[in-house]
C-alpha cells in the first residue's frame, strides 16, 4: 500500500481496548515513537520505523506493526 504524498508514514497501531498503558513498548522503542503521558500511550508516527520491538514486548498483544521499511540505524541496533 502506497502512502499519499504528505501523509504520515505507517506506524504501530494500538488496540486501545487491549492496551493497559504499562509502558513496556516505550521502554524498548529505539526510535522513541511511543511515549506514555500519564495513562495515555501516544504514538508519534513520524518517528516510527516499524521494527516490531514494541509489539514483541506488549503483554496484551495490543500493538500491531506494519511491515518493516528499510532498516534504519535505530532499529538495526536492537536486533
Amino acid at each position: 500500500m502506497k502512502s499519499e504524498p504528505g501523509a504520515a508514514p505507517p506506524a504501530v497501531e494500538v488496540d486501545r481496548g487491549a492496551c493497559v498503558n504499562c509502558g513496556a513498548c516505550c521502554a524498548v522503542c529505539p526510535a522513541e515513537a511511543l511515549v506514555l503521558e500519564g495513562l495515555n500511550l501516544i504514538v508519534r508516527p513520524e518517528r516510527c520505523r516499524p521494527c516490531g520491538q514494541a509489539a514483541l514486548v506488549c503483554p496484551t498483544g495490543a500493538l500491531r506493526c506494519p511491515p518493516p521499511r528499510e532498516k534504519g540505524p535505530a532499529c538495526a541496533s536492537k536486533r
